[in-house]
């Protein structure tokens, strides 16, 4: 019989009791059932913890984190990946859903190739309006090479549109308190630590972006701005300081 791997997926929940409940189901629906599905509490004040709660009692594969207190993002994605299992970990934001074959397409592809990473295509829902995104598939490249292909705005920060190996957490990973550029922040380290990524062309993902995203132009202020200011100088530091500063001159 053919072993297949062990998922992880990770979800951080504040206060998303409006979509927690569609989020969730797109995972414990996927085609692919060798899941282990992590969600993380963050500290929520509405009933995000009793919708968590409700799954954990029908479905073994749902692990519950509560948190007392919010901690933000980072810490609530670092949570989960504290106490995966899988080979894989793939993010889901609790506000968006999974494709029903994504798990299943991610793993056959990574484990053909062995890939460190998969990367896809999402959808930009907004206000009703759907759009795919930007993406143009490859065999394979190198994780800086992929990283410089978002650098040079060909592709895209989210880290939740790369699937990877948890054992790329076995190196060095650095969690600055940073409010805005997460997945920058992030994405850019597992790419520097991965020798293979690839890709399928497949939309994995349907990403709510809404007038209440951080990342929305309305929010935008100036201590936005400082955060962007900020998270982009620290990528560019870390890249430097990985002796790779030469690597990302655009040819």
């Amino acid at each position: 019989m053919e072993v297949t791997p062990l998922v992880s997926v990770v979800i951080p929940a504040y206060n998303s009791e409006k979509t927690l409940d569609t989020c969730i189901k797109s995972v414990t629906t996927q085609s692919y059932s060798n899941l282990e599905i992590i969600v993380v509490n963050d500290g929520s004040s509405d009933d995000s913890k009793s919708i968590i709660e409700g799954y954990v009692i029908r479905d073994p594969r749902i692990v519950l984190i509560d948190k007392s207190a919010n901690e933000g993002l980072v810490q609530a994605r670092y949570a989960g990946v504290e106490v995966a299992s899988g080979k894989y970990i793939q993010y889901l934001d609790s506000d968006d859903t999974l494709h029903e074959d994504a798990v299943s397409l991610l793993v056959d592809k990574a484990e053909k190739t062995q890939a460190d990473i998969v990367v896809a295509p999402f959808v930009f829902c907004n206000d009703g309006k759907v759009q795919k995104s930007t993406f143009s598939a490859f065999v394979e490249l190198s994780g800086r090479d992929y990283l410089k292909k978002i650098l040079f705005e060909k592709a895209y920060w989210c880290v939740w549109s790369k699937f990877h190996l948890r054992s790329l957490y076995q190196n060095e990973i650095e969690r600055p308190e940073i409010s805005l550029g997460e997945d920058a922040v992030l994405s850019t380290q597992l790419l520097m630590c991965s020798h293979k990524v690839t890709s399928i062309d497949y939309i994995i993902i349907d990403y709510n972006f809404t007038p209440s995203s951080m990342s929305h132009p309305s929010n935008f202020d100036d201590k936005k701005y400082k955060d962007f200011v900020d998270y982009t100088e620290w990528v560019e530091k870390y890249i430097i300081k990985k002796g790779a500063g030469n690597d990302f001159q655009e040819s």
